[in-house]
């Protein structure tokens, strides 16, 4: 038993006296450009039929996950991953969130994961700059998992005469996937400006309003 001890503490006195390596895996720049910035955090939708609907976004919040690793109490490993996220509400009723994490590799890093929460709907994305790969869909109102999706990117896209820079589509495969009500089957979303089209239930599209 004594012995034990002691290797236990000989190991310790390695871990505090050796110098402790470091990781730190930051957000990709590009990854970062899709959070939505200060001043079009509130605008308006508008569907098909004339309603109008107002979005309000808070700004985004960064911090860094530790990921330390110890070792009986003793730190042998200092890391720390960085995420932001970003929330909002709409008069629909269909709240919204934004969340990103770094990933794995050198600066800077590859395969940021990003996902898109709008009303019942998570859709999952893995990012290396402007490739986007999708991952996963989940109907978190009706628990269906798995959901397949695919992901477009224009470099412009044009809603109601504005002309946006960056944007990518994510639509549902197969529509015949049970879903809760008022599911966004497909949306359009810009870099620094966010949602800028979506069609609920494979039905009612709404689309951004120009600024005033």
């Amino acid at each position: 038993m004594k012995t034990k001890y002691l290797i236990l503490i000989a190991l310790a006195f390695l871990a505090t006296s050796c110098t402790k390596p470091y990781h730190e895996y930051r957000l990709n720049d590009e990854t970062k450009s899709w959070f939505i910035d200060d001043d079009k955090c509130q605008f308006e939708m508008r569907d098909e039929n004339g309603v109008t609907y107002s979005f309000s976004f808070a700004s985004s919040y960064a911090y860094m996950m530790d990921e330390s690793s110890h070792f009986i109490g003793v730190l042998t490993d200092e890391a720390h991953r960085e995420s932001w996220s970003q929330a909002g509400s709409s008069s629909y009723n269909m709240p919204v969130l934004l969340c990103a994490t770094a990933g794995w590799g050198e600066t800077p890093n590859e395969d940021d994961s990003f996902s898109i929460d709008l009303g019942n709907a998570q859709y999952g994305l893995s990012m290396r700059g402007d490739e986007i790969l999708p991952q996963y869909c989940i109907d978190m109102g009706g628990g269906v998992e798995g959901m397949e999706f695919e992901v477009e990117y224009f470099d412009q896209y044009w809603v109601h005469d504005v002309k946006y820079s960056g944007v990518m589509r994510l639509k549902l495969v197969d529509l015949s996937y049970p879903q809760s009500k008022f599911f966004p089957t497909e949306i359009y979303y810009a870099k620094h400006f966010g949602l800028i089209q979506c069609t609920l239930d494979g039905d009612l599209t709404l689309y951004r309003i120009p600024s005033r």
